[in-house]
């Protein structure tokens, strides 16, 4: 269901974008009734989706820890918790390497030439975070001021953001290891070890 509405989503921002290059009204009409019908489809998909996931007690317990980060919303949580499963199963560095989001160097001999992340995971995990993240980064000190400090030292905006959503992953698996709700104190104390690889 969740990938279901990810589809849906897809198809209505697709059409959404089609709307102004109609060249006719009957076109534009019928484009405009297409995406209301999308809108509805994804509003009762959305509705099934929370209806289904609060019948799961572990995936019920783990996403109201979930939002309690700030930027992480429920369908972002059913969402991660689709992909991710149990976070718990999890160590740190696991969580960045499921999310595929862990560093993978690109070597030759015995130079370094250059740093990307695996991306050994399915882009979808990406995606939510890259979306939640847009949001976090203003709600959360933490994230706020790594977003500051790296692009001050050069860093591009993608290396940054990608930077971003590892912390962001990081902050989540805490909340639901330690089974409390986000604090900034919290959040400050899970990083302090995850930090010194990423």
């Amino acid at each position: 269901m969740s990938r279901h509405r990810d589809v849906l989503v897809k198809t209505k921002t697709a059409f959404g974008n089609r709307r102004e290059s109609r060249s006719s009204e009957s076109a534009r009409s019928l484009n405009k009734a297409f995406i209301k019908t999308i809108e509805g489809h994804i509003a009762r998909t959305e509705k099934l989706m929370k209806k289904l996931a609060r019948q799961i007690p572990w995936v019920k317990e783990q996403m109201e820890l979930m939002m309690s980060v700030p930027g992480v919303g429920e369908i972002t949580a059913i969402g991660l918790s689709v992909e991710i499963g149990d976070f718990k199963q999890y160590t740190h560095k696991g969580i960045s390497a499921a999310s595929g989001l862990s560093p993978r160097l690109r070597e030759s001999g015995t130079s370094v030439k250059s740093a990307k992340i695996s991306k050994r995971s399915p882009g979808r995990i990406r995606q939510l975070l890259y979306l939640s993240s847009n949001n976090a980064i203003n709600k959360i000190p933490y994230l706020s001021i790594m977003h500051d400090r790296l692009l001050a030292k050069g860093k591009t905006k993608l290396q940054v953001k990608c930077a971003c959503m590892r912390t962001l992953i990081q902050i989540i698996r805490s909340v639901v290891v330690h089974e409390r709700p986000y604090t900034e104190e919290l959040a400050y104390q899970s990083l302090e070890k995850a930090v010194k690889w990423t």
